[in-house]
């Protein structure tokens, strides 16, 4: 196995490029998106691809359209930013603590599709009837599949 990208906070979704010269993986905990080369003069490095994003990057995917589809899971709010100011074993007991008292998980779904160059040109950011905490999205024919570790149910949205 080898490291391409070390030190980052929650690496959480990879997707790679339609003509296979890069791979995406998103950062959570940073809120942006990294780019590593695998193929040409840049094999081998690494950049920020997109930075910042509205939220917190989950899953992501190369949709059928060759964009970068990402799931952005929360949105960045105060409330967030100060538990992950705190060091790591405090935030640890954080997540120990009973929910009422945990921040409560934003209903608003949110997905962002970003092109080669890494500029969103899509966005849906919006509430669906019995769906979020969204943690996944697959793009196919103009179409988005929504996933989610909560609840119980499969959303679907028209692309861009």
């Amino acid at each position: 196995m080898t490291e391409l990208l070390g030190g980052l906070e929650f690496a959480n979704g990879v997707a790679l490029a339609r003509d296979e010269s890069f791979v995406v993986v998103a950062e959570t905990g940073a809120c942006r998106l990294h780019r590593v080369w695998l193929r040409g003069q840049r094999a081998g490095t690494a950049e920020v691809f997109v930075d910042p994003l509205t939220g917190y990057p989950d899953n992501i995917s190369l949709g059928s359209d060759g964009l970068i589809w990402v799931a952005v899971a929360s949105p960045k709010t105060a409330q967030l930013a100060k538990v992950q100011a705190l060091p790591g074993p405090v935030r640890a007991l954080a997540t120990k603590m009973p929910p009422r008292l945990q921040p409560k998980v934003d209903r608003t779904v949110s997905v962002v599709a970003v092109d080669d160059d890494g500029q969103v040109v899509h966005e849906f950011c919006g509430e669906i009837d019995g769906f979020w905490f969204l943690t996944g999205v697959r793009e196919r024919h103009g179409r988005l599949w929504l996933g989610s570790l909560e609840g119980s149910s499969l959303a679907t949205v028209a692309a861009g």
